[in-house]
């Protein structure tokens, strides 16, 4: 096994793993909640899963990181994934910026995704190891 697959592997066994690779400590709340619902994905239960975060307290954050570790888990699966808040501004503003900031950072995504328009983004990952 190369050490590229070997440092994918590493970062990929826990969420919170990922989070490191990107510079952000998760809080507990917020791993658990990231769980929850990888886990509904990965083992298929179709679970409906509402997270109720007080103000400031990481919200944007856990939503950017959970998209960012869906998209490289399924990178091979072609799938989408589309937020919805209750504005344009500052809501969504705030979601697109901060998930394109947790691209850029996490060493698992740096340069592998491209703005596709205003509102959007698309990954460029491959399904060789990142």
């Amino acid at each position: 096994m190369s050490k590229r697959e070997e440092m994918y592997k590493f970062y990929m066994r826990k969420v919170e793993r990922f989070a490191e690779a990107g510079n952000v400590a998760l809080r507990p709340y917020q791993r658990i909640a990231i769980q929850g619902v990888v886990n509904s994905v990965r083992y298929k239960r179709g679970m409906n899963i509402v997270w109720l975060f007080p103000r400031q307290s990481g919200k944007d954050e856990a939503l950017a990181i959970l998209a960012l570790y869906m998209m490289v888990l399924f990178k091979d699966e072609g799938a989408e994934i589309v937020f919805f808040n209750p504005t344009f501004k500052p809501q969504t503003e705030t979601s697109m910026r901060r998930l394109e900031t947790r691209l850029d950072s996490n060493i698992l995504t740096l340069g592998k995704w491209k703005r596709r328009s205003g509102i959007s983004s698309k990954s460029t990952m491959h399904s060789a190891p990142i």
